[in-house]
């Protein structure tokens, strides 16, 4: 007897905890969603965005250039999906939409415009001249509750990477799919 074995492929699907609070959810994956999470998931590991904030070396404007760019990448990334990919209510784009809106916009709307007004003026004095960059941020107002907030921005973005990470490395499982195939018969 002969065996006929054919390989059935199976819906990838991963489960994650979403970010920012929002969640958790069970994705069915296409390859293009996949691929998707790969490229936002280097984006954000390779990014003053995603990465701790350290009040020794960083400047928070460079932070928030870092953000401002990740918004138009994922954009870009966003706009050039195929639509049948975004038809889909429970996406990997859905996902990136809520994560720019309900997660990163909030920091940036309360922090960002009254932060980099006050980072302007303040290059422009010249009592600021011998401060290093992260000495004269010390100096905004509001700094430790902004600090306070981009760490936990950051630490949110650090695991929305983790979570492309798991959703650009499933697997597309395949079945076995086992019949018997009459064997010609032996005389």
């Amino acid at each position: 007897m002969l065996v006929n074995m054919r390989r059935q492929p199976r819906a990838t699907s991963a489960t994650i905890n979403l970010p920012f609070n929002l969640g958790n959810i069970t994705y069915d994956l296409s390859e293009k969603e996949r691929v998707l999470a790969w490229q936002l998931y280097v984006q954000l590991r390779t990014r003053k965005a995603a990465l701790a904030f350290d009040e020794e070396y960083d400047v928070v404007a460079e932070v928030y250039d870092s953000l401002h760019d990740l918004f138009a990448i994922t954009r870009d990334l966003l706009m050039n999906l195929p639509l049948q990919e975004v038809e889909k209510q429970e996406s990997v784009a859905d996902l990136m939409l809520r994560v720019q809106n309900d997660g990163l916009r909030p920091h940036l709307t309360k922090w960002q415009a009254d932060f980099r007004r006050w980072w302007a003026q303040a290059l422009n004095d010249p009592a600021y001249n011998e401060k290093r960059p992260q000495e004269l941020q010390r100096s905004y107002p509001h700094y430790q509750a902004l600090v306070e907030d981009l760490k936990t921005t950051n630490l949110e973005l650090n695991k929305l990477a983790e979570a492309l990470l798991i959703i650009a490395r499933a697997r597309q499982e395949e079945a076995a799919e086992m019949r018997p195939q009459a064997s010609p018969p032996t005389e």
